[in-house]
């Protein structure tokens, strides 16, 4: 009887633990999506011009960061 308790016991923290992990991650992705509609920074605007980038002056943080990961070649792998 003792043996069970202790399983549904290691059972339910599991549980636990993981419930919070999906809680953490949503709050992660909100707080990622709070922040994509920030402006590019100065530097990110300077590193486009030394590309020859062209970009539209409101452009955001994340749009930029693409950008530029395009015009370096990277795919993203």
């Amino acid at each position: 009887m003792a043996s069970e308790k202790t399983n549904n016991d290691a059972v339910a923290i599991a549980i636990m633990q993981e419930v919070s992990k999906d809680r953490r991650s949503q709050q992660m992705q909100g707080e990622r999506a709070e922040k994509d509609d920030r402006p590019a920074t100065a530097k990110q605007k300077g590193y486009l011009r030394k590309l020859g980038i062209g970009f539209p002056e409101s452009i955001s943080k994340v749009e930029a960061s693409a950008l530029i990961d395009a015009g370096l070649g990277k795919t993203g792998e």
